[in-house]
Order: C-alpha cells, then sequence, then structure tokens
C-alpha cells in the first residue's frame, strides 16, 4: 500500500516530512496572501500540496498498520483510527475545492482517486484495507517483543518477516 520503504533509511518518514513542509509553507503563502488571489492560489497550488500530502499520509499510514499487525503490535490499531481520518479528510479535501467561488469549481473533483486496483476507476473511493489486533488479550509472544529498526520481524514470535522460509523461524541471531 506504499511505494516509500517502511523500515530501511525511514524513507517512508522522510517523504512525510517533506510533505509537511511543502504543505507547510504553501499554506503559509495562502494565508499572507489578499482574497484578490487566494482562489486562484488554491486551486493551482494549495489544493494540489494539501490533497497529496493527505493521500501519502494515509497510504503510509495504511502501510504502517499492515506491517505492525504483522508483528502483533498494539498500535496497529491507533493506525487504523488514523488511516480513517485521512480517508474522511480526503472527501473534506474534495469538498472545500468545490466551495471555492461559491462553487464555481463545483465536481471539478469528483473523479474517484483512491482504491484503484486496476486501470479504470473504482465507482468511489475505497480506503485500502486496515487491520486491527486484539487489545484485550495478550499476544501469543508475551507483553514485550523487540522489533529492530531496518526489519519487518518481531521477537520473540514468529511471522512471515523473521527468515527467508518465511515459516518455522528460529530465535534470532546476532553476526557481527
Amino acid at each position: 500500500t506504499t511505494t516509500y520503504s517502511l523500515i530501511n533509511y525511514r524513507e517512508a518518514e522522510n517523504v512525510l516530512t517533506d510533505w509537511a513542509t511543502l504543505k507547510n509553507a504553501s499554506t503559509e503563502i495562502y494565508n499572507s496572501l489578499s482574497s484578490d488571489y487566494k482562489a486562484a492560489f488554491y486551486q493551482l497550488i494549495q489544493h494540489p500540496i494539501v490533497a497529496s500530502a493527505n493521500l501519502a499520509n494515509l497510504l503510509v499510514t495504511i502501510g504502517l498498520n499492515n506491517l505492525r499487525a504483522s508483528q502483533a503490535r498494539l498500535s496497529t490499531n491507533a493506525l487504523a483510527d488514523q488511516a480513517v481520518e485521512y480517508f474522511e479528510t480526503d472527501f473534506d479535501i474534495e469538498t472545500e475545492y468545490h466551495s471555492i467561488l461559491d462553487g464555481k469549481w463545483d465536481h471539478m473533483m469528483d473523479q474517484t482517486h483512491v482504491g484503484y486496483y486496476y486501470w479504470q476507476q473504482p465507482m468511489t473511493n475505497s480506503m485500502p484495507a486496515v487491520n486491527r489486533v486484539q487489545s484485550k488479550k495478550r499476544n501469543l509472544a508475551g507483553v514485550m517483543r523487540i522489533v529492530p529498526e531496518g526489519t519487518a520481524g518481531a521477537w520473540p514470535g514468529d511471522n512471515q518477516f523473521q527468515c527467508a522460509n518465511g515459516y518455522g523461524c528460529g530465535p534470532p541471531s546476532v553476526k557481527l
């Protein structure tokens, strides 16, 4: 669900930081403009940045949600909730665009853009699947797991990312 690596070089995190920086700069410029220029700036610059930043946050959050579910981490649930917020915000951003200049550009952003699975546009925006983990029952591995940076594996326990076989993985080993 994400183009950027969730485990290597903080790539996804750095991309989201870049989007936030761009969004903040654009918002600062937008807020400094006179009302005569705000609509055009929003249409041409602010909306594409805000909408793209939100979509990037949605997709990376869903990717992290899926990864952490595979690691049996409780943060999975908070990420699922955050993904829903980003998905709902997407509609709010679209609605804001349609309301500019008393609806001058109404329906310009109506085409679906979330949830493509092949070349044909989906009939409605659909959020990619998120996972949840049972928060009331302790996971089989216990109350604490270690997830080294740069790996999708989590120890103790077993998941498909802990060894090349993808199953029956032994205890972790450290090679120096």
